[in-house]
């Protein structure tokens, strides 16, 4: 008896260590199935990141299970407005499982180097897809600002050209995510451009009306258009004066100059303006004719 009663209890440990295993093992897949609401990102998942027109970079989160536009915009540092930004065609609220949804990184949050005491279960690798222009030292000096060799030997790639489609690993993020002291993507070139235009309008406005009008306004998308190529044409504004323009889709505005007439021949009545691609950029909208609210001094 002196010898089975330890044997037995050690069967019984054994079972009892098993069964502890398969539960974690079990409560694991299941968060993975279900998504966890409070991790967006986990240390296992790939982070395909691409250029947007201002360009930003640009990462895309599938919804799981228990997410939210709000905690999702809280761990990038962002608003749901300015989350919203980038997801023009989005309804704010009809977010379902599976919706892609596009998330502005900062530069200053990816971490190109493993410096010491880097702890790879704390981030989530960052991958670039080459798409059509692309070179090796584009994509590290231009894109990413590492030198061409870390992203050749971080690829096992040794080559100068690069194919179209091919995948490299450019960095790593934080699957704490992004601190909203580094999303600073208002500070972009056409931005200030609009804050100083909204200054003019500010100074320009005293002790004169403002009038207001809401109808269609156009963006003319097979016309090139640089990045400094920010204006609108109206029929009857002022040539040189500020138009506040607004998209009451998701309440982005812009102050931009005007610098010409609408042409009557091309459009009717309805169409209020037209504005360049890098005002429709800041805009977030996606169609050629879209709803708009102009503001200017009479």
């Amino acid at each position: 008896m002196i010898t089975f009663v330890p044997a037995k209890l050690s069967l019984m440990n054994r079972i009892i260590h098993s069964f502890i295993i398969c539960f974690v093992v079990l409560c694991k897949i299941s968060a993975q199935t279900t998504g966890d609401s409070t991790r967006y990102l986990l240390p296992h998942d790939s982070l395909f990141i691409s250029l947007d027109e201002f360009p930003e970079k640009i990462i895309r989160h599938t919804m799981s299970k228990k997410q939210t536009l709000f905690g999702l915009a809280r761990h990038y540092g962002l608003q749901v407005d300015e989350l919203a930004y980038f997801n023009p065609d989005l309804n704010l609220n009809e977010v379902k499982i599976g919706d892609q949804i596009k998330v502005p990184i900062p530069n200053a949050s990816i971490k190109r180097f493993k410096q010491k005491g880097f702890l790879r279960w704390k981030y989530a690798p960052v991958y670039y897809r080459v798409k059509t222009g692309d070179t090796m030292f584009k994509i590290a000096k231009s894109y990413f600002k590492m030198p061409v060799d870390t992203l050749k030997k971080r690829n096992k790639y040794w080559k100068e050209e690069v194919q179209l489609g091919q995948v490299l690993q450019v960095a790593w993020l934080s699957t704490k995510g992004v601190p909203d002291s580094l999303q600073h993507f208002k500070k972009h070139p056409l931005w200030k451009v609009s804050d100083e235009m909204e200054a003019k309008f500010i100074t320009d406005s005293k002790d004169k009306k403002i009038k207001t009008q809401k109808g269609v306004t156009v963006w003319p998308k097979g016309i090139a258009n640089t990045s400094s190529d920010s204006y609108i044409l109206h029929r009857t504004a002022k040539i040189g004066s500020v138009i506040l323009i607004t998209n009451p889709m998701n309440n982005r505005k812009v102050y931009v100059k005007c610098i010409g007439r609408l042409p009557e021949r091309v459009y009717g009545n309805e169409v209020l303006a037209i504005v360049s691609t890098p005002v429709a950029n800041l805009l977030g909208v996606i169609d050629e004719r879209f709803f708009s609210t102009l503001k200017y001094i009479k």
